[in-house]
Order: C-alpha cells, then sequence, then structure tokens
C-alpha cells in the first residue's frame, strides 16, 4: 500500500514577522488552515466547540430562511473571508454572513468580500 503525505506550509514560512501579507496574498496560498489576517499578519485559529457550531448553525439557518424568503440578498458560511480593514489587511473569517443583492453585484473577486 502506498501512503501519500501532504504538507502545508507552516506558518512561519508563510508571514515572516517582517512582511506584511495582503488578503489577495492570503488568498493565493491556498489551504494553510484555518487562519484569519490580522493587520498584515496571519494569525491561526482554533477549532471551535460543540455549542459555538450549534448555535452558528442556528444563526445561519434562521437567516438563510429569512433573507430566501425576502429574496434580499444570499448568506454565506463555512468561515469565509471579509475584509475589516486595508493597508495593511485584516481579513476575518465570518460564521454567518448576510450581503445583498446590490452589494454582491458590486464584490470584483472570486476570494473575499
Amino acid at each position: 500500500m502506498t501512503s501519500i503525505v501532504l504538507e502545508r506550509p507552516s506558518l512561519s514560512e508563510t508571514s515572516p514577522v517582517d512582511t506584511l501579507l495582503t488578503g489577495e496574498e492570503l488568498y493565493a496560498m491556498g489551504d494553510i488552515g484555518r487562519t484569519e489576517l490580522v493587520k498584515g499578519r496571519i494569525i491561526p485559529l482554533m477549532p471551535t466547540g460543540h455549542p459555538h457550531g450549534y448555535f452558528e448553525a442556528m444563526i445561519a439557518a434562521f437567516l438563510f430562511n429569512f433573507v430566501r424568503l425576502n429574496r434580499i440578498g444570499r448568506v454565506l458560511t463555512g468561515e469565509v473571508g471579509i475584509y475589516t480593514g486595508r493597508n495593511p489587511d485584516t481579513v476575518r473569517a465570518a460564521d454567518a454572513a448576510f450581503i445583498s443583492h446590490q452589494r454582491f453585484a458590486q464584490v470584483q473577486s472570486r476570494s473575499y468580500l
């Protein structure tokens, strides 16, 4: 039997202390694990506990049902990246997010909002 080991770059390899990253650079790195970008620096995220997952699912379900019924936009989950600051960039991983159709039409990137 053949085994394949896939290695992710370590956080120390991807974000040297003296180098600030942009959100675009973080996205281009691909899957380096659960992280956020805070003022240009990669911050690892810990897994959440089951209460957090339960409440996240409840909020997302209620939000999705309301948005779908009223046809006012989109609901996103799955730690979608959202810019909360620029120069240096901060990209937070949202548990659940709403974006109106009008605002979504203005989105230029396929990476983060």
